[in-house]
């Protein structure tokens, strides 16, 4: 495993993923040319064992997953999620505050 080849990639990711619609994009993007399906939440799914899929439900929203090579209809499944949030600070206006020899940005949370 190269890790600087991924930092690379993850720094790439960063730059080009902004907004929480930015990263479904791009997640798509990688999840189509890693050879996962789409499928939809309205049609039927015929899901295969070894099976690669995801769903993309609205544009901030992007579920994948895979299915074991054993994995037989009406077993059990697993899932792990993670969110698209982008909280952060924004400066505020004239945000140059001072404080003993300190110099601070005066910031507010934007979730």
């Amino acid at each position: 495993m190269n890790y600087n080849t991924i930092a690379v990639e993850l720094l790439e990711f960063i730059k080009s993923a902004t907004s929480p619609y930015q990263v479904v994009e791009e997640g798509y993007k990688n999840l189509k040319g890693s050879g996962f399906q789409e499928i939809k939440l309205k049609d039927p799914w015929k899901l295969k064992a070894g099976g690669a899929y995801y769903i993309k439900p609205y544009g901030t929203s992007l579920f994948a997953f895979t299915i074991g090579t054993d994995w037989r209809e009406g077993q059990n499944l697993r899932i792990a999620a993670a969110h698209t949030d982008h909280p952060g600070f924004r400066l505020k206006p004239n945000a140059e505050m001072t404080s003993g020899e300190y110099c601070k940005l005066n910031t507010e949370v934007y979730i």
